[in-house]
């Protein structure tokens, strides 16, 4: 079965159309749904058995292109996940990377 992961960078936790929509929705067929959303809390949870794993809230845009894609690509590479869904424009280098 595929350990599926869902980044989000801009997006908060219970966004509709990612969360209740793409998410739920994965998890209706795979096993292993993990969503990687800023966040407040340090340690991974759940939520709806699914596995969130928190990335820090990055204000500024500079610090979000530098710092935060570093954070969102270990994490990634950390994980092994098969399928990586990002949802967000700005993450598109960290998918050429990964490639």
């Amino acid at each position: 079965m595929h350990k599926i992961l869902v980044v989000s960078t801009l997006n908060v936790l219970e966004d509709p159309r990612i969360f209740y929509k793409i998410i739920l929705s994965l998890k209706k067929k795979y096993n292993d749904v993990t969503y990687m959303v800023k966040s407040d809390e340090k340690k991974e949870f759940y939520k709806d058995s699914v596995k969130i794993v928190p990335i820090p809230i990055v204000k500024s845009i500079v610090l979000r292109l530098v710092t935060l894609h570093w954070i969102v690509l270990w994490k990634i590479v950390k994980g092994k996940y098969d399928i990586v869904q990002f949802n967000n424009p700005e993450l598109i280098i960290i998918g050429f990377i990964l490639k």
